[in-house]
């Protein structure tokens, strides 16, 4: 009997391109049309724009640095003695995962702010510091404060994505078998961990990897809400720049935007392309050297609570901003509010059409990137899949800010300005890239075996989807629709920008809160920012788990 044939029509995968591709030319076109306009270059030499865009290669360099080394830190001490499968934390991880960037940003702001709880907390025991202090615990001008949410909340989403891989039973045991067989050489637990595993697993982490690098230089509502103002990261600047009411100046915003742009590019590269795949000569030399120089015993013991301080401050956060929501009158330096009040909830009750624009943005928005990738991955030829890859890396690459502002100028050529449907638009091209790059290597590495086995007993392609390739890819694909609800509910660059002002979520309302001065109102929308994503999360987590691994996870506990 003939195979059945596998996959869909190849002419639904270049309509399916178009329709993303199409967009893209245009954006790129109107994005650099103020290129050509003069004289756009003086206000870059004149207004700070230099010393902005160290800052952004700062904050984009150690967040991202930070976020791999603690990473793997964290994964080589959970590999110690146990599987990763059954550490608390990997059951425990979308809910960091979940947390907005700015509901972190702010809850941040209000533990390290100078009248914050930490503060507070330190006065109390002491008597030290009686009056706020004078340092810029926050808006400082070395970003400390926003190189910190960054690495926060950075670093859940690589433990997130490498948790998904490890749940794979045979890359689980060979790379246990991998760091296993390193330690019988003599290196201690995180020389085996650098040389046997994290090689391989950086191989499957570029992409993330490099998602993180591009948010670093192109966030601009948590520089907004904690980074530094005179002068502000590139990102912010070239906001500024870009709401000017003087078209140099917003020519000058979009150039801006076009360097920053450069700065994702020329990293990114370096992420991609670095390989491990040295000559043995090479790699046995390093792993001498390696060998020579263990770790320090202080670092043992410093490795084991990262992973718990890291916890204990999304906790706090939590905490602190749920306190705040009900308060009323909150004086410096006691430890506990004196007067409380439902105020702000009552506001945030009040504003249900802001939480309904959330939810059907998040639900419209992810429902169509998965619907488009997975029809994508089924129907387009391998060729065209790994293509794929370099469509989402001109997203990436591209600053926010530079693809919005040719996105937004196609919008107002096709009539869709300051509209539900454009703030839709840029939710899908702001989501798609994230749901590829994490659904695309899951797709790419499947073992088509099983189909062609299914294929060879006469099943076609919608039953061998259905019962054999969609289960195996469970996993993936809840995470993919967990993160892709997640950028959706925390965008706030797309849904201010193309929606006019006329479409608000509860990401451009905390935000215009949080310069209100009403910390109470703030705090319950960005813990309202908060509840989503975090139901999202846990629902993914739940469901990507496999019966016969949350087996394991039960008898093991």
């Amino acid at each position: 009997m003939p195979l059945q044939r596998a996959r869909p029509h190849p002419l639904w995968a270049w309509v399916i391109a178009l329709a993303a591709v199409v967009p893209t030319i245009g954006a790129i076109y109107w994005a650099a049309q103020p290129l050509w306009a003069a004289p756009w270059w003086q206000p870059l030499s004149e207004q700070g724009a230099l010393h902005s865009l160290a800052l952004s290669a700062w904050t984009a360099i150690a967040s991202t640095v930070l976020s791999v080394v603690l990473c793997n830190v964290i994964l080589s001490r959970t590999l110690h003695g146990h599987r990763i499968g059954q550490r608390p934390w990997t059951r425990h991880l979308g809910w960091a995962l979940a947390t907005p960037h700015l509901a972190f940003a702010l809850a941040l702001g209000w533990l390290i702010a100078p009248t914050g709880l930490i503060w507070r907390a330190l006065a109390s025991a002491t008597g030290w510091p009686a009056t706020p202090i004078d340092w810029p615990t926050t808006h400082d001008p070395l970003a400390l404060a926003m190189i910190a949410v960054l690495v926060m909340k950075e670093l859940p989403f690589l433990l997130w994505i490498s948790w998904a891989e490890w749940q794979r039973a045979d890359q689980r045991l060979h790379w246990q078998k991998q760091w296993a067989s390193a330690q019988t050489w003599g290196y201690d637990p995180w020389q085996a961990w650098r040389i046997a595993v994290a090689p391989d697993l950086w191989m499957r982490m570029r992409w993330p990897v490099l998602a993180v690098w591009a948010y670093g230089w192109g966030v601009v509502d948590v520089g907004l809400a904690i980074g530094p103002t005179t002068p502000p990261t590139g990102a912010v600047l070239a906001w500024q720049w870009l709401h000017d009411a003087d078209a140099g100046m917003r020519h000058a915003g979009v150039a801006l935007s076009w360097l920053l742009g450069l700065g994702v590019a020329l990293g990114g590269w370096a992420i991609v392309a670095r390989r491990h795949s040295t000559p043995s000569t090479a790699r046995s030399a390093l792993a001498l050297r390696t060998r020579q120089k263990r770790a320090p015993p202080w670092w043992q013991h410093v490795s084991v609570w990262i992973a718990p301080v890291i916890a204990c401050i999304y906790l706090l956060a939590l905490a602190v901003t749920l306190v705040l929501s009900f308060v009323q009158l909150w004086p410096y330096p006691e430890l506990w509010p004196t007067h409380w009040t439902s105020q702000a909830w009552q506001a945030v009750w009040q504003g249900a059409g802001t939480i309904s624009d959330t939810l059907t943005l998040s639900v419209a928005s992810t429902f169509t990137s998965m619907v488009l990738l997975v029809a994508w991955f089924e129907a387009a030829p391998r060729r065209m899949q790994q293509i794929s890859q370099h469509w989402a890396l001109i997203w990436l690459v591209s600053p926010p800010l530079l693809w919005l502002w040719g996105l937004h100028s196609l919008m107002i050529t096709w009539g869709f300005e300051a509209s539900w449907s454009a703030v839709y638009i840029g939710h899908v091209f702001a989501v798609l890239p994230y749901v590829l790059l994490t659904l695309g290597p899951a797709y790419l590495s499947f073992d088509t075996r099983f189909t062609d086995a299914a294929a060879t007993l006469g099943k076609g392609w919608w039953s061998q989807c259905r019962h054999i390739k969609w289960p195996m890819l469970r996993a993936p694909l809840w995470r993919s629709a967990a993160i892709g609800w997640a950028v959706s509910v925390t965008q706030y660059l797309p849904t201010e920008w193309l929606g006019g002002g006329r479409v608000t979520t509860l990401t451009t309302e905390a935000l215009a809160q949080s310069s209100g001065g009403q910390r109470s109102i703030s705090a319950a929308w960005a813990l309202a920012q908060w509840v989503l994503p975090m139901l999202a999360f846990a629902w993914a987590m739940r469901q990507s788990q496999s019966k016969a691994f949350r087996a394991q996870q039960a008898s093991a506990r």
